[in-house]
This record gives C-alpha cells, structure tokens and sequence, in this order.
C-alpha cells in the first residue's frame, strides 16, 4: 500500500484551499446600489396606457472600477406584479437615453413575482466608467411592477413614464436591480454607507448630534474600524473614530456622537452630511456610495414627553384579553411612568362600554377595514407601517413605546381639577398648554380630554377566564377630535366641565388630557405632540386662569363647535360646544 508523506498532505491541503479561493473569486459579484435587498413593497406607478415605462440605477465610474475587466453576464430585477404588462427588457446603456449597449427581451408570461434572473443576449464589459443598468416594461393600464426600497441615495432611482423625460426620485428610494459580474477578483477594500437615522429635530443646547449609521462591507477584506465625518450646511466638519469589525456583504449598525456647537435657531433648517470617509484606517477606493444627507430643525428647548397610548378592544374580541393583559403588565411595571392609555371599545364590532367617540375613532384605521385588538401610539406610524393603527406583535408595544420616547416633545400638557364632592356630578377640568416656539403646532392643533375609568369588571369577554377587568376605559370626551387651540403666544388654557354619571367610580377615574395636530383628510397627520394626566383623587384645584378679562365682566358665550371640533357660524340643532370668554368650554344641547 502507497503512503502519503507530511510532504504530499500539506501539498493536497494546500491545493484545497487553493481550490476554494478560487471558487470563491469564480462566484458572480452582485453590483448594484440595492446590494441585494427587496422591497416589501411596490410604492411607484404610472397612470398612463399602453405606455412603456422605464426605471434605472446609475453605477458611477469609481464603483465600476472596482470590478473593472469583468463583465455582466446577468441581470438580476426585482418584480412585484406582471398584471397588465405585455414584455420587459433589462438593459445596460451607457447614455441613459441612449442604445441599449447589452440586453435581454423577455414576454410576460416569463416575468415571476420577486427576483428574476436574466441572462443578457451579451455580455457588458465593465471597463470603469460610469453606465446605467435598468428595465424597460410596456403596460397596458395602471401596473404595480417596479420594487424600490425605502433608502435614498445618489441616483439610485431614476424613472421614465411614456414620453416624459427621465426623473431622478433618489431622494424616495433606491431601485431593485443588480448586475452578476463575473471574470473579475473581487474588491479587497469598499465599504458604503447605507443609511443615517439622525433625528428630525436638534436641540442647540445638547452641545452633541447623535444617532445611528449603516455600513455594508463590499470588499473582500474585514472592515477593521471606520472613521465617520459630518458637516452642516458643507462647513464645520467633525470627525470620529469607531471601533468596528465587519465582514464581507454584511452590514453593521454604529452609534456615533459628534460634538455640534450652534447658537442659533436660525436658519432653522439645515442640512446635515455624513460621510463614511474611511475604512481600516484607509482611503475607500469608491466613495460614490459614502455619504448620506438630512435635514434637522433647530429648536432651544423640548419638554418631557409623556406617550399616548390608544387600544382598540371590546368584550366580542378573543384576541384582545392577550394584547390588554400586556399593556396592562407594561404600565404597572413601573418602567413607563409617562405613558398614559385610553381605551375604546370598537374595532371588533362593539359592546356595553361603547361610546359613539369609539366608533368615529375608527377613522384612524384609514379605510373601510377596521380589526380588534389595535394600538396606536401618538397616532404615529409605526416603523413599516401606512396607518397609525397596528396589531401587535411580539414586542411591538415596548418597542413603540421606546420609540415615541426617544423622540422629544416640543409642548407641554399640565391637568389640574377639582375633585368633586359626593353629592355633585360636575367635574370642572382646566388645561394649561406651553410650546417652546412658534413653529409648534402653528395651525390646526386640537385638545381632546377624556375622561377614562380603570378596573371596571367585564360581562362577558370572549377569549377570557372569568374575572376579566377593563381598564382606561373611556367614559366621556370634551369633543371627538378636539378643540381648537387659539395660542395666546406660546401658551393656551382651556376649562371644561364633565357630568359625572353615579355608576362610575370616582376613585378610578383619570382626566388624559391629548395635544395632537389634526388633520381631517389624513389620518397620519394627526399625531400627538404630547399629553398630560390627572388622577380625579388627586385634584387639588383650579388655579387662575381668567387672563385680560375685566374684573366683573360678562361671561359670553365667543365660539361654537360641534362634536367634531368643527367651528359653527351660530349653534345648531343638537349638541354644541360653546367656548366662553373666559376660556371654558361647555355642551349645550339645542333644541
């Protein structure tokens, strides 16, 4: 029998490993601003017939570069829908309205929902500089074909609808589309920078910006380290270092901290960039795909913020003992302190604790679906989400919940009352509202009061055991949607009256007072800029709050409102809401 030696096995090792470098480097290298990642949805469509309509990415001569002396043989697109498209092209140009250099013709009955991979009739040599890689379609009517993921960047979604001229909507997003490079060493150094979450809104005196970046690795070698700068408005850079390590076609989400001196709000608006400006202490040979820009708004100052929580449940819901049963474990755990709820019975038909203000907050659900159990918080939209109301999931709620809170509010809600004595069913609330500037809530902010009961006990909830208990169920509101704000400067106050019914028990009782935008025609545009609570228990009185009202004088009636918040010439039949001239507001019912 022939033995191998030490000799030979470190030879056959060796050529092994050899063998699957090589393999490695024969893999196709996927080249194309999406680096492989689909959409979950189609968010771009043209209203035209019997049109073609193209979309494009545009790979700059630096990204080329790195892959240069290798040729596409592939190209692979992403694909939501065929319906009422007759054929598709994929192409490469090097003039955007040019001829097509290499492509592939395909009829629809060839097109699959999500990636396609089209082999072109030639192959494109890349030869380092810049060209375009794009798709062409013929639709019939209105189609949803074109997959682009919510992530600007540097004409990365380019479109052309029938005879218009080419657009560049990179700011909205970046196209599904990717070239297969092949017969070329994959880069050993790039990196590119995805995303920035830096936040809407920077307080001046906070000294520092902080906020999140993603870096993707598309070269061969680890990324040891990554050095991030920032300038506002093309001037005042400022560089940090952070220690990173991250392996080929991975990304890694970094935290970052700059130092950001500015000692005005004016101009209010400014434009932050950011910039991945190197990689393991080296140049990035391609920096087309390094730097990312948002806009931040310049405030002095922010308020604590408490979060509104709404919950969308009745007793016909199985599922909703699950999702209250959390919620409550939340807020009792202590770790939510500024977190306030209300609670409306509807969503999933309706039951003995309906109010009518439950159902028209189904408007919320923006449509004519509306689904038990739902939350909302703030009325904002939760990340992935079209709606402000959601079903929620695993840990949906703290992740929401973490959200709102990171986010500063820039108004502040106080309650004050007086608690009632046993013998009267009049709860007289007053609401003092401040806003740090003027550019808060400058129109079209409303203040809803409800008036909400905890451990109430259940009659019959499906989906429970008996004992079930209700909480921040609500009782009553001042108005459906609000009433109007008229800022005194940057403050407001408003007094309202509730009539206690003597089945609610007082001592469970809380007024949530609610400071939202509004916005009739869109349920997105009616988030809350922050609320305020008030145990009835702990009412200590109304303090002053007549202000330039003559002492003596008549108190008149100055506004009318109906239930919606909506503003009358003169009441009308029904319930109205009258403001009066020293700032309350009551219901009176017209006969």
């Amino acid at each position: 029998m022939k033995k191998f030696t030490l000799t030979s096995i470190v030879a056959i090792l060796s050529f092994i490993f050899a063998g699957n470098s090589v393999w490695a480097q024969s893999e196709p290298y996927h080249l194309g601003p999406c680096y492989g990642e689909i959409a979950r949805e189609n968010r771009i469509t043209y209203d035209l017939k019997n049109a073609d309509i193209s979309a494009a990415v545009c790979i700059p001569a630096s990204y080329a570069a790195t892959v240069a002396g290798g040729e596409i043989t592939t190209i692979r697109v992403a694909i939501n829908s065929k319906i009422k498209v007759t054929d598709l092209t994929v192409w490469i140009r090097e003039d955007l309205n040019g001829a097509n250099i290499a492509e592939k013709h395909i009829e629809a009955k060839s097109i699959t929902k999500g990636w396609n991979k089209l082999t072109l009739d030639a192959p494109y040599k890349v030869s380092g500089k810049t060209f375009y890689m794009g798709y062409t379609y013929r639709q019939q009517d209105t189609a949803k074909v074109i997959y682009s993921l919510d992530r600007p960047g540097n004409q990365s979604l380019l479109l052309k609808g029938g005879d218009y001229a080419w657009e560049d909507a990179s700011e909205e997003g970046t196209l599904c589309i990717e070239g297969l490079v092949e017969g070329c060493a994959y880069p050993a150094s790039n990196g590119a920078l995805l995303t920035a979450d830096i936040p809407e809104f920077f307080i001046i005196t906070n000294n520092s910006l902080s906020g999140k970046a993603t870096v993707r690795n598309l070269g061969t070698e680890t990324i040891n380290g990554v050095d991030l700068e920032i300038t506002v408005d093309g001037a005042d850079t400022q560089k940090v270092h952070i220690d990173a390590s991250i392996e080929q076609d991975k990304n890694s989400e970094l935290a970052f901290t700059f130092p950001l001196n500015l000692d005005s709000t004016d101009p209010y608006e400014r434009k932050v960039t950011l910039t991945l400006s190197s990689i393991s202490g080296k140049a990035d040979p391609d920096m087309s795909n390094n730097t990312v820009s948002r806009s931040i708004k310049l405030k002095r100052a922010s308020f604590p913020r408490n979060v509104l929580i709404e919950e969308f449940t009745t007793e016909q819901c199985a599922n909703c003992p699950r999702v209250a049963g959390e919620l409550h474990e939340i807020l009792q755990s202590g770790k939510y302190p500024t977190a306030e709820a209300v609670c409306h019975h509807s969503g999933f038909e309706t039951d003995w604790l309906t109010i009518p203000s439950d159902v028209q907050y189904l408007w919320l659900y923006a449509g004519p679906r509306s689904f038990a159990p739902g939350i909302t918080m703030d009325r904002s939209l939760f990340p992935g989400e079209s709606i402000p109301v959601k079903f929620p999931t695993g840990t949906d709620l703290t992740d929401w919940l973490d959200l709102r809170l990171s986010i500063p509010a820039f108004a502040e809600v106080k309650v004050e009352l007086s608690e009632p004595d046993e013998n009267s069913d009049n709860l007289s609330v007053q609401v003092i509202c401040e806003r740090t500037d003027e550019r808060t809530l400058p129109e079209n902010a409303r203040l809803t009061l409800f008036l909400v009961e905890d451990n109430i006990a259940a009659r019959f909830q499906a989906g429970a055991i008996s004992g079930f208990t209700h909480h921040h169920v609500n009782r009553d509101v001042n108005t459906t949607w609000g009433a109007p704000v008229e800022w005194d400067g940057l403050k407001f106050r408003y007094t309202y009256d509730f009539k206690l019914d003597p089945a609610w028990n007082r001592d469970e009782m809380k007024v949530v007072a609610v400071l939202s935008n509004y916005d009739s025609s869109n349920p997105t545009k009616c988030v809350v800029e922050n609320c305020g609570a008030l145990a009835l228990k702990d009412g200590t009185g109304l303090t002053s709050g007549v202000e330039n009202v003559t002492e003596g004088a008549d108190i008149v009636p100055v506004a009318y409102y109906n239930l919606c918040g909506t503003r009358l010439e003169a009441p009308v039949k029904g319930i109205n809401i009258v403001k009066m001239s020293d700032g309350s507001a009551k219901k009176v019912l017209v006969q």
